[in-house]
């Protein structure tokens, strides 16, 4: 049904802040700026998803949902638009598994000159069907990135983390309802912290349960992974723009090498990752 992530939302306070910094992680302009019910915005394509950065602004019911969200949970991402083939078909599909996903729509989207980007239908799931997070499935397309892309730029996301409290529920929402494969399920030995992936595209949504956190009330999107094609070009990029990043390292996933990006995200918790070859 899913064929991968076609976009994660972040919501910011400062929208020019926020475009800043991201501007200098993926090494490229926004695609396009939006603006429309209560919020403005811009839009980046990654390689493989895009990803959205919304603030509040004036009166509206999304800037409403956005201001409400950033007052209680302060700056961070927010909601998953998976894409599918056949939204009917995805919407038939999670009606049958008691979802009560939204009625169909067309959405038509506007960039902030309202010139005319893109048609897409979407359906979605209530947030208590989905844990907390905003969780949709469209057939829109992801696009290119921008013309004006420098050199390091990100090849796309490789991980989008979950954090849950109910390991088992998040199972059984992304792996048998959503249907995307598990491919890892690892439980800590003296910890019991779960870390589960599932396939996702040529990605990966990776939930972690930490029981020593303490964490309660809903699921969040906790944070991500962009996959570099040259991660030391991709470190000394960031390094001239003043930002504060780990050493590379060798990854805890074999054949990978990683570092972390220590501010200027978001508060996003933030790793870069290289896959060696083939792998």
């Amino acid at each position: 049904m899913i064929t991968g992530l076609n976009c994660t939302t972040l919501l910011v306070l400062d929208l020019e802040s926020g475009i800043e910094c991201y501007r200098h992680i993926l090494a490229r302009a926004p695609l396009f700026r939006l603006a429309a019910d209560g919020i403005k915005g811009a839009v980046f394509a990654t390689g493989n998803s895009l990803l959205k950065i919304v603030s509040p602004k004036g009166p509206g019911l999304q800037g409403q949902l956005v201001r409400s969200h950033l007052d209680k949970y302060g700056e961070g991402l927010f909601e998953m638009t998976f894409g599918v083939e056949d939204v009917g078909l995805a919407y038939r599909r999670l009606k049958r598994l008691s979802l009560s996903p939204d009625s169909i729509s067309e959405v038509i989207q506007y960039d902030a000159d309202g010139t005319l980007r893109n048609m897409s239908k979407r359906t979605g799931l209530p947030v208590n069907h989905s844990y907390g997070i905003p969780i949709s499935l469209s057939d829109l397309a992801a696009e290119g990135p921008a013309a004006d892309v420098t050199q390091p730029a990100i090849l796309g996301i490789d991980l989008l983390v979950v954090a849950t409290n109910d390991p088992e529920r998040a199972t059984v929402l992304y792996g048998a309802r959503l249907g995307l494969p598990l491919v890892f399920d690892r439980t800590g030995p003296t910890d019991n912290a779960r870390l589960l992936q599932f396939s996702c595209g040529d990605m990966v949504i990776e939930v972690v349960h930490r029981p020593a956190s303490n964490k309660v009330g809903p699921d969040s999107i906790w944070g991500i992974g962009w996959r570099a094609a040259d991660i030391d070009l991709v470190h000394d990029s960031l390094l001239r723009h003043g930002r504060n990043v780990s050493d590379v390292k060798v990854g805890a996933k074999p054949n990978t090498r990683v570092f972390t990006v220590r501010d200027g995200t978001c508060n996003v918790p933030t790793l870069v990752v290289q896959h060696a070859e083939g792998h």
